[in-house]
C-alpha cells in the first residue's frame, strides 16, 4: 500500500455503497462489476482564528469572547453535515476521479476514517472489484491578518481496487480565500452563503486534481 505525504493541498473523494436499501421504494440496483465511488461528509465546520492577541483560537469565530464583537460570528449551521451533501450531490466525482461509469453513494453517516490513524479497511460491506471512497476529514474556517479569510479542507481518498486494504491512500488540504463569507449585514447573507458552498467545492476540486497528479521527478 502506498501512502502519499499530507500535504498543504488537499483532494477528496467519494465512495458509493452498492447495497440496496431495503427501505427504499425501489433502490437503484449496482450494475456487476460497476465501479463504486463512496463520499462522506465532514462533522461541522470548525474555526481558526490567528492574530497578536487572540492566536490560534480554535472556534474563537463560532462562539465569540465575551465582549469582543469586532469578529464576525460564523454561524453555527454553515456547511453542516447535512448542507455538505446537498453540495456533494451536485460534484460529478466519477467524471472528476476519471471512472465515467461509477455509481457514486453520497453518506449520511459519520464516516470512521481518519487522516491521522491506520486504515481499518473499507468503511462499507461492498466487495466491489473496483471500489474508491473519498472522506472529508475537516473543514475550517481560517482567519489571520496575512492570508486573510479562507475555507481549508482536508480531504482523504482512498483507492482499493479489488483489495479489503487501499492500494493508494492520498491526504491532502485545499483551502479558497473567502471574501463575503461570514457576511457583515443580514442582507449579505444569501451572497455569503453562496460563496462558501463555491470554496467547499473548489476545495473538492483542487483536492482531486491534487490526487491525481503525476509523481513529481525526483
Amino acid at each position: 500500500m502506498t501512502v502519499s505525504r499530507l500535504v498543504k493541498p488537499h483532494w477528496i473523494a467519494i465512495l458509493a455503497l452498492g447495497i440496496p436499501d431495503p427501505t427504499a421504494a425501489r433502490a437503484r440496483p449496482v450494475p456487476s462489476g460497476a465501479c463504486e465511488i463512496h463520499v462522506w461528509p465532514s462533522a461541522r465546520l470548525n474555526s481558526l482564528t490567528e492574530g497578536a492577541i487572540w492566536n490560534n483560537v480554535i472556534d474563537s469565530a463560532i462562539t465569540p469572547h465575551g465582549p469582543r464583537v469586532t469578529e464576525r460570528a460564523v454561524p453555527r449551521s454553515a456547511l453542516d453535515p447535512e448542507e455538505q451533501r446537498q453540495h456533494l450531490k451536485t460534484i460529478n466525482f466519477a467524471v472528476l476521479l476519471k471512472t465515467p461509469e461509477a455509481v457514486v453513494t453520497i453518506h449520511a453517516e459519520e464516516s470512521k476514517r481518519r487522516a491521522n490513524m491506520p486504515v481499518g479497511g473499507r468503511q462499507t460491506i461492498s466487495t466491489a472489484a473496483c471500489y474508491v471512497e473519498l472522506t472529508i476529514a475537516k473543514n475550517f474556517f481560517s482567519r489571520s491578518p496575512m492570508a486573510g479569510r479562507m475555507l481549508r479542507s482536508l480531504v482523504i481518498l482512498d483507492n482499493f481496487g479489488s483489495q479489503q486494504l487501499p492500494e493508494r491512500s492520498f491526504v491532502a488540504w485545499a483551502d479558497t480565500r473567502l471574501h463575503i463569507f461570514p457576511a457583515k449585514r443580514p442582507k449579505d447573507e444569501p451572497a455569503a452563503a453562496a460563496e462558501l458552498a463555491a470554496a467547499f467545492k473548489a476545495n473538492l476540486n483542487k483536492f482531486i486534481g491534487y490526487a491525481l497528479a503525476p509523481p513529481r521527478k525526483t
